[in-house]
Parts: structure tokens; sequence; C-alpha cells
């Protein structure tokens, strides 16, 4: 649950950030970001999605996990086991080559 409140917490920050003043300039004129102010609001900004992207991480390589704990090559669930597949289908030809 703390992480669904943090990445919730991540999106208001976001669109706090873009619909203020300082995100509108940023957004219409990025060579800005360069100027003292507006610096530390982009690097604040740049920031955001860390949480997100580590979140995201983290499900996938549970995910995957779990698959590898089960071990069964059986039909796929969902897009997901489609795509493990093919992934380690991949890795394994390069191997041959």
């Amino acid at each position: 649950m703390d992480e669904f409140n943090e990445i919730k917490s991540t999106f208001d920050k976001a669109s706090r950030w873009q619909f203020s003043f300082c995100g509108r300039l940023l957004v219409a004129a990025p060579i800005l970001r360069h100027l003292p102010f507006f610096y530390q609001s982009f690097v604040e900004f740049s920031e955001l999605p860390l949480p997100i992207y580590k979140y995201l991480n983290k499900q996938i390589e549970n995910r995957i996990e779990m698959r590898n704990l089960k071990n069964e090559k059986k039909e796929p669930r969902d897009l997901l086991d489609c795509y493990l597949d093919q992934m380690e289908s991949d890795e394994a030809d390069e191997e041959f080559k």
C-alpha cells in the first residue's frame, strides 16, 4: 500500500508541476532550464518518474521470479508470458551464434 501511495503522490506532483507557471514556461521554452530558478524545478521534475520506474521494475522482476519458480512451459497466460517466452528464445538463439 505504501508503494501505491508513493506512486499516487508522484502522479499528483507531476500534474501539479505541469500546470504550474514554471512548468508551463519550461515546456514552452526548454532552454530556460539552464537558468538557476528553472534549473531546480527541472531537476525536481526529471526525478519524478524514478519511483514509478522502480515500482514497475520490481513488479516485472517478481513476475519473472514467479514464472521461474513454476518452471512450467505451458501455453502463455497473457501478453507478458508471450513476451518473456520470446525474450528467452531470442537469448537462446544468440547463444548458438
